[in-house]
């Protein structure tokens, strides 16, 4: 085999391991939402625990992302993610032992969340390693893509197994076959336009580079407010849809479209900046949809044109977040030497906004009244919009 056709075959490889660690913890963490009352009798939780554990994979990211973009940056990417999988694997298996009640259950969840809080950080490092600059927003996408499609296929799976252990056990080999094909392809990457080589700097350094960029701060805050924009859609709008008088297993049928639009979007964005060699009228375009959608789409009672809303809602808002961490590595100042860091950061603070602004600003304001939650939802796309104009590179 030629070294051209080696170093395509081990990039390819890289990105399925990637895929795979990124799929894994998500088909785990919404694993537990078709049997949820299975999970509680099970372990002998209440609905707060069984609320805090959901969100628990999400831990990890908030506290860990900027470090381990610093860490990235300063060692490369094997190493780091090795740490990562290995851990998250780990957690899959403490998971099992029922005899730990809810603590055991939450600190093995909490593990799971590592390896999509290390790919989340690093992603932009790792695939500007293999691929060129024009490649890496489609590549980031499909590895958004594999973590929506997990989602999916474990919400429609979960609920077939014969009990809450086996699609826990599921679950856990899955979490180890993903940590394992890190350990066999993962590698640090070859030479290449967007060569992204561990760098000789101090850590204050790395972190300097990143927090002194303009954009990375704007694009940060724009992923701030789109987070808080797909937490009300995916979490409130089949009960709002059931507000206005639309039967439950349909609005529940409508929330998954959205999911839908969501996995679209991860392939769809790219495309279109592309095709329109302007990540920032993809931008706007996005924004304008999403702004329509979630002052509207809850509120059809066709299903069909709702159906078909909430699909271009869930591309419209998914939408941003492959563009921008694909685009992190053009920012000024940023390149594939910085990535890291500056990716990390980006995540920590568009992960505050997923548990922030949902539940301590906008759900608080809006007291029960679903249409000012939406309107203030769509409110915060519209910001996103601005901030992420003004942040991306073209």
């Amino acid at each position: 085999m030629s070294t051209a056709k080696k170093s395509v075959a081990g990039a390819g490889l890289v990105l399925m391991a990637l895929c795979l660690n990124n799929a894994a913890p998500n088909y785990l963490q919404y694993q537990i939402s078709p049997i949820a009352m299975q999970v509680m009798e099970t372990y002998k939780i209440s609905m707060e625990q069984y609320s805090s554990l959901f969100t628990s994979p999400m831990i990890p990211a908030i506290l860990f992302s900027l470090i381990v973009g610093l860490l990235f940056d300063k060692l490369g990417p094997v190493k780091v993610m090795r740490f990562g999988v290995l851990i998250a694997a780990i957690g899959g298996f403490v998971r099992l032992y029922t005899g730990g009640g809810y603590t055991a259950l939450f600190v093995g969840t909490l593990m799971t969340g590592f390896s999509a809080a290390f790919i989340n950080a690093g992603q932009a490092k790792i695939v500007a390693g293999f691929y060129p600059l024009e490649q890496i927003q489609s590549k980031i996408g499909l590895i958004n893509a594999s973590s929506t499609a997990a989602m999916i296929i474990t919400m429609a799976t979960t609920a077939y197994f014969s009990s809450v252990s086996t699609a826990f056990l599921v679950a856990a080999v899955f979490m180890a076959a993903a940590a394992i094909s890190w350990f066999l392809f993962g590698k640090n990457p070859e030479t290449n336009e967007a060569h992204a080589e561990p760098v000789q700097k101090s850590f204050g350094e790395l972190m300097k580079a990143s927090a002194s960029s303009r954009q990375v701060w704007l694009m940060a805050f724009s992923l701030f407010c789109v987070l808080a924009g797909q937490v009300v859609m995916s979490s409130w709008a089949p009960t709002a849809l059931q507000s206005v008088g639309m039967a439950a297993t349909t609005a529940g049928y409508m929330g998954s479209l959205y999911t839908v639009g969501n996995f679209i979007s991860c392939f769809l964005g790219p495309i279109l900046a592309g095709k329109l060699r302007s990540i920032r009228k993809v931008i706007l375009i996005f924004g304008i949809v999403a702004v329509v959608g979630l002052i509207f789409s809850w509120k059809i009672s066709n299903p069909i044109l709702c159906g078909v809303m909430m699909i271009l809602t869930g591309i419209a808002i998914g939408g941003n977040i492959p563009l921008a961490m694909g685009d992190i590595i053009n920012f000024k100042g940023i390149g594939p030497e910085y990535v890291g860091t500056a990716s990390g950061l980006v995540a920590t603070i568009q992960l505050i906004g997923a548990v922030v602004l949902p539940s301590y600003v906008l759900i608080p304001i809006a007291s029960g009244n679903f249409n000012t939650l939406f309107i203030l939802a769509a409110a915060c796309m519209a910001i996103s919009a601005v901030l992420g104009y003004l942040a991306h590179s073209n």
